[in-house]
């Protein structure tokens, strides 16, 4: 099952104490990076951050995503954008291939 799947591991509860947050949120806390915005099959949105920026993740591919510690199978992720976020002087500028709203919430895991 892991082969081909992204090991990812939730993280919204444990960095904001919440189950769903926005960029400008995970911004905050790290700085700079980039978060994939996927749709879970049930059709709610994840959050996937990286800090290994934009690696030519692409808008309609699918991948499995199994939880890092325990590989519990967390079914398939579509990619729907990727925003690359920074903050300067307090400020969050983004990029992202296609608009998005910066107050979308969103369930958030890492890679690992």
């Amino acid at each position: 099952m892991r082969s081909f799947s992204w090991a990812i591991l939730p993280a919204a509860q444990v960095l904001f104490d919440k189950t769903k947050v926005t960029v400008a949120e995970i911004a905050k806390e790290w700085g700079s990076g980039t978060v994939v915005v996927c749709e879970k099959e049930n059709g709610s949105l994840q959050f996937v951050g990286s800090c290994a920026g934009d690696v030519g993740y692409t808008i309609g591919q699918s991948h499995r995503a199994h939880h890092d510690q325990t590989g519990r199978d967390m079914g398939y992720l579509k990619v729907v954008n990727v925003v690359s976020y920074k903050t300067v002087n307090g400020k969050v500028e983004y990029t992202s291939l296609v608009d998005f709203k910066q107050d979308t919430k969103a369930a958030f895991a890492v890679f690992k």
